[in-house]
């Protein structure tokens, strides 16, 4: 299975391409650091399965690049991966149909 992960932090992406495939050895993390590059690689890679998707991106409105994502790949489940996770956050993400919200305190278990 293959997963996006958008963030723009070095170390978050790094950390899911290490993490992910071992919780399954058919994981397969692909990586962008923005939208543009996040729709390049969706573009160009209909296999991806999943969109772990930052809302904190520089230059970008988390929502409306969620509601974009949910818009232009509607096969592909968004969840978020954020380090603003009060509760008016995460109830207008998923109200705004992302299929799941993980705060970035959450551990490596959840």
């Amino acid at each position: 299975m293959k997963i996006l992960v958008v963030d723009d932090h070095p170390l978050i992406l790094g950390a899911l391409a290490a993490l992910l495939p071992q919780l399954d050895d058919t994981i397969v993390v692909r990586a962008a650091a923005g939208a543009s590059e996040a729709v390049a690689i969706l573009d160009g890679e209909p296999d991806v399965r999943l969109v772990l998707l930052d809302l904190g991106l520089p230059g970008q409105r988390g929502q409306d690049l969620l509601a974009d994502f949910l818009l232009d790949y509607p096969g592909v489940p968004v969840v978020i991966l954020s380090a603003t996770h009060d509760d008016a956050t995460v109830t207008a993400a998923l109200a705004a149909g992302a299929h799941g919200f993980i705060a970035k305190t959450a551990s490596p278990a959840a």
